[in-house]
């Protein structure tokens, strides 16, 4: 089970307990974990979540309630290392690490608008106090935004036509649009308030079209990395929920019609409502339905769009379904990655999987990403390849 599914799972479970919540609000030098990153801990002593790469769990865990006795509490562990006196939080990489505790009523604020995030695959904007000089403002208070102009809900006690208010949610839609999670100061009245603006997205959406054997790995990787994940297929008899357990949903397709010549025409793609944050791969090892799939997922634009299969029959297939998109052949290959995977020197379908979540990963953070070489170590790449199939076929 993935680390948020796990500490959500904890959070539902232990209803009937007291329960605290760590989260990383700043960090100064190194850290193995960045602001965002959550421990929970219940009163049983269960736990998930990590605050740090092992160094700081247990030092933190032993001490979070009589800290957070009187209310929400801001700590600070140093993770450098040092030889002559190496204190439980000296062991780590050798930065600074903030952290807000907080107990039950504030613990859940911010666990229900993680869970609300995590379930309708929303990001939201999640300004929490995390120091303050004003007086009527408390610590682990909460400005949360959806959109540029929704406001969920609010415990800071500001005046809705206010300027301040106005300029809380100009940083949470600031905070949305960068996607990027950092500490703010701001005045009100004449008090300093520090604010933790978080941004809370959504797992990634990783849509599988094809429900071979070879996508079983798949699923298996991408669960294990808390991605929300969609099987497709127009085969029944793969497109199963019972084949793939881990798949939060397994989707049979239908066909939008039947091309004159017998051959399987556009598919109804509207029931999985795919968007531009999300990645798909197509493995359906079928050159009908990746012909169908292609001119209704191009256009979407995606983080990433993967397709299995050589560069050649990939070019074959742009050739074929360009003229039928606004786009060139070169500008349908520059959208695809294809063949799909990093080269991790993958020879079955675990190490192909491996490779295929390993190049969506550095596709939704914008990573660059070793690409494989198209043969011998030749420079060439898909809109090459592509172009001179073109040149043959109308030769």
């Amino acid at each position: 089970m993935s680390e948020l599914r796990d500490l959500l799972g904890l959070w539902k479970s232990a209803s009937d307990e007291e329960i605290i919540l760590v989260s990383v609000v700043r960090v100064e030098g190194s850290s193995y974990r960045k602001p965002g990153a959550r421990m929970l801990l219940a009163k049983s002593g269960r736990r998930s979540g990590m605050i740090s790469g092992g160094c700081l769990e247990a030092e933190v865990s032993r001490k979070a309630w009589w800290l957070t006795e009187s209310g929400p509490s801001v700590q600070s562990y140093g993770t450098f290392f040092d030889e002559d006196n190496p204190s439980p939080q000296e062991l780590g990489c050798g930065g600074t690490v903030h952290l807000l505790l907080e107990r039950s009523h504030s613990a859940t604020a911010a666990l229900e608008v993680i869970n609300e995030s995590a379930e309708n695959r929303v990001p939201f904007a999640m300004l929490t106090v995390i120091k303050s000089g004003h007086p009527q403002i408390g610590l682990a208070s909460r400005f949360i935004q959806r959109g540029r102009s929704e406001i969920c809900r609010s415990t800071i006690p500001l005046d809705p036509g206010s300027t301040v208010w106005s300029q809380f949610m100009g940083i949470a839609a600031q905070t949305l649009t960068r996607r990027y999670s950092e500490c703010v100061t701001v005045r009100v009245e004449e008090f300093s308030v520090e604010l933790f603006a978080e941004y809370v997205e959504p797992p990634p959406s990783l849509f599988i079209f094809g429900a071979g054997d070879d996508a079983i790995p798949l699923v298996d990787f991408a669960q294990s990395m808390g991605w929300h994940i969609t099987v497709a297929d127009l085969r029944s008899n793969l497109a199963t929920a019972a084949r793939f357990p881990h798949a939060d949903q397994v989707v049979l397709l239908k066909r939008k019609a039947l091309a004159g010549n017998g051959a399987i025409g556009m598919l109804d793609l509207a029931e999985l409502r795919m968007g531009q944050d999300d990645a798909a791969v197509i493995m359906t090892h079928s050159y009908v339905q990746d012909r169908a799939l292609l001119p209704e997922l191009l256009p979407l634009d995606l983080t990433y769009l993967g397709l299995l299969g050589p560069r050649l029959r990939t070019s074959k297939l742009l050739c074929e379904i360009a003229p039928e998109t606004d786009f060139t052949i070169d500008e349908c290959a520059s959208k695809l990655h294809s063949p799909v995977g990093l080269d991790l020197g993958a020879d079955n379908p675990a190490g192909i999987a491996l490779s295929i979540v390993a190049e969506v990963q550095a596709a939704i953070h914008d990573r660059a990403s070793h690409r494989f070489p198209a043969g011998n170590g030749r420079p060439d790449n898909l809109p090459r390849v592509a172009s001179r199939v073109a040149a043959k076929i109308h030769a």
